[in-house]
């Protein structure tokens, strides 16, 4: 397999019709996880805005005292993960930004360069290129301008709407013994310490003949109802390997004749 391949995930969201008790306690912990995450943003975007970069292993404890150092940290990485996909966006419209530009072929380079690298915010940083040329501070200025003018287009992340991504540590899908209504339940930790809550998972055909692996992380996901549910996710990568692999083509080409195209809608004169 390619060292540049990446594996391929699908995610199954499964209802879990729980009672009562368990819903407020599920609630309590999301209402909690929410509310630390905007913190954590809040210091991410400080990190980045002063050193130039978002930190997973940012020596802090926020919020640990509240729910612990294991969700704490899986906080920090959830939101880090929320806010690097966004900042990956905007280099997508940095980069469009500047190769539509009338620039001279080398600050584009230059500003690509920076963009690449997302040094838009440390020019105290010198910069230097592969080709040892040091990259001159008007274009520095240049690429803050224009990464800021390309943030100022959208709302920050609202990290305060968040559903939980739980790992091993404080989640575990295991199928059932005795039950009989339910052939999953996923034993979730809350915020009260040593007493976790066991969640009946609901599972289709399509689940469970998925082939794949099934990862050792979790979503729990609240619908727009207030009920929840668990997003089950399987590493499917081996099997559609091996699936395109077995592939056969019914016949090597296909040939379509004008009467067998169809127009999704009438064609006007003109």
């Amino acid at each position: 397999m390619p060292s540049n391949f990446r594996k391929l995930y699908r995610c199954d969201v499964l209802p879990s019709p729980m009672n009562g008790g368990k819903h407020a306690r599920v609630r309590a912990l999301l209402k909690t996880w929410r509310r630390i995450a905007v913190l954590h943003g809040c210091e991410q975007w400080r990190t980045f805005y002063q050193r130039g970069v978002l930190d997973a292993r940012l020596k802090t404890r926020t919020g640990y005292d509240q729910v612990g150092t294991s969700f704490g940290q899986m906080i920090r990485s959830q939101v880090v993960g929320v806010l690097d996909s966004f900042l990956s966006n905007r280099q997508n419209e940095f980069r469009d930004l500047v190769n539509r530009s009338s620039l001279e072929p080398s600050v584009r380079h230059q500003l690509h360069f920076i963009n690449r690298w997302r040094a838009w915010q440390t020019l105290s940083v010198p910069l230097t290129m592969r080709d040892g040329v040091i990259i001159p501070n008007e274009v520095r200025r240049l690429a803050r301008v224009t990464f800021r003018a390309v943030m100022k287009r959208h709302r920050r992340p609202a990290l305060h709407r968040l559903n939980m991504v739980v790992d091993q540590r404080m989640v575990s899908v295991s199928p059932s013994h005795t039950a009989s209504h339910f052939r999953l339940w996923a034993r979730l930790s809350t915020l009260e310490k040593r007493k976790p809550v066991d969640l009946p998972l609901e599972t289709y055909p399509y689940f469970t003949t998925r082939a794949g692996t099934r990862a050792l992380t979790v979503q729990v996901n609240q619908r727009s109802d207030g009920l929840f549910g668990v997003g089950v996710l399987t590493d499917v990568t081996d099997a559609f390997a091996a699936s395109r692999a077995a592939y056969q083509p019914r016949c090597e080409a296909l040939a379509l004749t004008s009467d067998s195209i169809r127009c999704s809608r009438p064609i006007r004169a003109t």
